[in-house]
């Protein structure tokens, strides 16, 4: 909710404004413009061709809505067809979180084996340069060698800006075509991924992360191997990699206890050695009249990268004596991890991947659930994280948003008229108005994401609109006792026509630039509610305005019948008015 906190806040401010000019400035406008010359005199050129135009769409509904009204039951079954519709059509249309905004950064991150030293690791990076350089789209680019939130000795990363979006291809199109230049070296892991996209880390090839959680680390790393090599035949994602670093040189030294006893030698003796060799330990401050300056102690850097400057070190026994390190250590060289990623106290191994252009982003994750999840032994457990978890999160919330939003509205039309009947009456062009966008959303290959859903919010309030001014006037003429209720609905949606389609169609048009993405940068992720509101509205205004009519009719005569079995158990109420029915005036 918070991400769309200026979204509510200008929605409720516009509305708000809206309601006051309608109540005040709209009215005297009307009196100072609206004149007998204004409304029955004589029209011509473009005015005399849109009253035309109106009057033969006015005839023709018309026409069609007494059809419709002979045959409300099967009227009746189509809206239920939508509703299935709308939920098949849920199923298909592709789900995401937030589109990607090309705003020209490409990340490219580079990853080598764990044994590589700085020097080789400069070199390979250096030969991509070229590479970079040559490609039409690349204005400059900034690499860093190690560094990042672990400070991998093994990666670097490569921050690319591209040329104006005038001048070059899409953000997608040059990351695919660097990615067959870059990726020519065995030795080298290198993935790209657009910079405006918030990733797992900054050292992680992927956007998305699966983490893996458990106590035994031999399980652990051996789910973790598997999980990694069947997310590689997935065809949704790609640039699958592991934090798992486990092939770094090391050298294990184990101490001779009883020797370092009978010197006099503690372990922490030994301890504070090492740290001063090869940990920067600070010893002293040095303080200038314009700064200062940490003084650190270590082994000269070019020689920390040979074992053999371990026979330098030397330790003073009890006795006062200088005992060499090696004496009372035993040097044994083996492979080891490169650090330990822990997650609430457990090791965690993070599988980070990327989603395959072509592919949603929801179905994607659902893939890579199941296919980790048959793979991990009981001692294993593994769950989206990141980004990827905040989308499973997003959708679930958006759903309940969109619901609560409907109960909260039938709640207030409900108060308004005092009715358990009439907001049914409301709230049943919104099935159709759903299918519309998801129609449109699948048939323009657009996902279903949190710009969608802001769309799908907005015309629920307009569709509710538009059938609130039919039933107002229903409802006043079934008052009156001039008409009943089915022909006080037909002429309510006759009289109500103009108006309507002149706040739906205005609203259209204001969503079409959206749904053509035009605009600044990042015009594309608004596309979706673009496409939503448009589809949503022009589905729901050809369907409401003979949906509306029936479910009007057919809940009229539910409220009488109910209240008609009221009245014969319990008794006519205090007031004598039926439930459903309308206010007495």
């Amino acid at each position: 909710g918070r991400m769309f906190f200026e979204f509510a806040a200008v929605i409720i401010i516009a509305i708000s404004v809206s309601f006051f000019v309608s109540i005040s400035l709209t009215p005297m406008m009307c009196a100072v413009f609206l004149n007998e010359a204004s409304l029955h005199g004589q029209r011509s050129g473009l005015k005399a061709l849109m009253e035309r135009g109106f009057n033969a769409v006015h005839a023709a509904y018309e026409r069609s809505l007494r059809a419709v009204m002979r045959h409300k039951f099967l009227t009746f079954l189509f809206s239920l067809s939508l509703i299935a519709g709308t939920w098949w059509f849920a199923s298909l249309v592709p789900t995401g979180y937030f589109p990607a905004i090309d705003g020209g950064r490409i990340r490219v991150t580079v990853r080598a084996e764990e044994s590589i030293s700085f020097e080789a690791l400069v070199s390979a990076v250096q030969k991509l340069h070229p590479i970079i350089a040559a490609d039409p789209a690349v204005r400059s680019y900034v690499t860093n060698i190690g560094g990042g939130m672990r400070a991998d000795t093994n990666t670097a990363t490569i921050m690319i800006r591209l040329k104006p979006i005038a001048e070059r291809d899409g953000i997608n199109d040059v990351i695919e075509r660097l990615r067959r230049q870059l990726n020519t070296s065995a030795t080298l892991m290198v993935s790209l991924r657009n910079a405006n996209i918030q990733g797992a880390g900054s050292n992680t090839t992927g956007i998305y992360s699966y983490t893996l959680v458990g106590s035994d680390t031999s399980e652990l790393y051996g789910a973790a191997r598997r999980v990694e090599e069947a997310l590689r035949q997935l065809k949704s994602v790609r640039d699958v990699s592991t934090d798992m670093q486990l092939l770094n040189p090391s050298i294990r030294l184990v101490v001779d206890r009883d020797k370092a006893t009978m010197l006099g030698i503690t372990l922490s003796q030994i301890e504070n050695a090492l740290y001063s060799a090869f940990g920067t330990r600070e010893v002293s401050t040095i303080y200038t009249d314009v700064s200062d300056y940490t003084v650190k102690m270590e082994v000269l850097r070019e020689r920390q990268d040979n074992a053999a400057v371990l026979d330098s070190l030397y330790l003073r026994s009890s006795a006062g004596k200088l005992v060499p390190l090696e004496t009372l250590v035993t040097r044994q060289y083996e492979a080891g991890p490169l650090n330990v990623i822990h997650r609430g106290q457990f090791p965690a191994v993070n599988v980070s991947f990327n989603v395959t252009a072509g592919y949603a982003m929801g179905d994607a994750m659902a893939e890579v659930v199941a296919t980790a999840g048959d793979l991990l032994p009981d001692s294993v457990t593994g769950s989206l994280v990141g980004t990827a978890q905040d989308f499973q999160r997003s959708v679930h919330d958006m759903i309940i948003i969109i619901i609560v939003s409907v109960l909260l509205i039938y709640i207030v039309l409900g108060v308004l008229y005092e009715s358990f009947i009439h907001p049914i009456t409301i709230l049943s062009g919104l099935p159709s108005a759903g299918f519309g966008a998801l129609f449109c959303l699948w048939l323009f290959h657009a996902e279903l994401n949190m710009t969608a859903f802001v769309g799908i919010i907005m015309f629920i309030g307009i569709v509710k609109k538009n059938a609130i001014m039919v039933l107002d006037f229903a409802l006043s003429a079934e008052r009156k006792g001039s008409l009943g209720s089915e022909e006080a609905i037909v002429q309510g949606c006759l009289i109500r026509l103009r108006p309507i389609l002149m706040t739906t169609l205005a609203a259209i048009m204001g969503a079409l630039p959206l749904a053509f993405g035009l605009g600044a940068t990042g015009a594309e992720s608004r596309q979706p509610i673009g496409i939503c509101v448009a589809g949503g509205l022009f589905f729901s205004q050809l369907v409401t305005l003979y949906i509306t009519p029936v479910y009007y009719v057919y809940l009229d005569r539910f409220g009488k019948r109910f209240a008609a079995v009221v009245r014969r158990i319990f008794g006519r109420g205090h007031d004598g008015r039926l439930p459903g029915s309308p206010p007495a005036v």
